[in-house]
């Protein structure tokens, strides 16, 4: 690794230590931090087109932001659950590593760390999110069902 090949420099500042540090971990670390980048981006896409469909949409009147939540993180789980089996396919990663280009960029033999990390995405954030916002929907239709029949 890049980093401890290098003499160590002694500086008393702690923000270019901190600058320092995180230089060399990113040279270190630079082809997955690329591919979590992207798809960090592409997640955050997807989940705002989703957002703005449904809120264009006549339920976004009845329930309210829930439901543009509940469906902006669905569609981030079906991406992620799309991706969760591509990096243990072995035959498919040698061959775009070994034929292709693009394993001067993409860092195919972490694909088991990746496979995890879309894991606990899924699980933790998404479904917790939107989780909360379908009960949160229910919540409020009760509410609003509460006051009509109050009038």
């Amino acid at each position: 690794m890049l980093s401890q090949k290098l003499k160590p420099t002694y500086v008393d500042n702690t923000i270019m230590k901190w600058y320092r540090d995180a230089r060399y971990f990113f040279l270190d670390n630079w082809r997955r931090s690329w591919v979590l980048v992207l798809w960090i981006g592409v997640m955050l896409g997807l989940f705002a087109y989703k957002f703005v469909q449904y809120r264009r949409k006549a339920a976004y009147e009845v329930m309210g932001h829930c439901v543009c939540m509940a469906k902006g993180a669905a569609e981030t789980l079906k991406l992620n659950m799309a991706l969760i089996l591509l990096p243990v396919c072995r035959n498919t990663i040698t061959w775009l590593r070994n034929k292709t280009k693009l394993g001067a960029v993409v860092p195919f033999d972490d694909n088991i760390n990746f496979h995890m990390v879309i894991f606990t995405s899924a699980i933790s954030f998404k479904t917790r999110k939107r989780n909360i916002s379908i009960s949160i929907n229910m919540l409020g239709g009760l509410w609003q069902l509460s006051q009509v029949n109050k009038v």
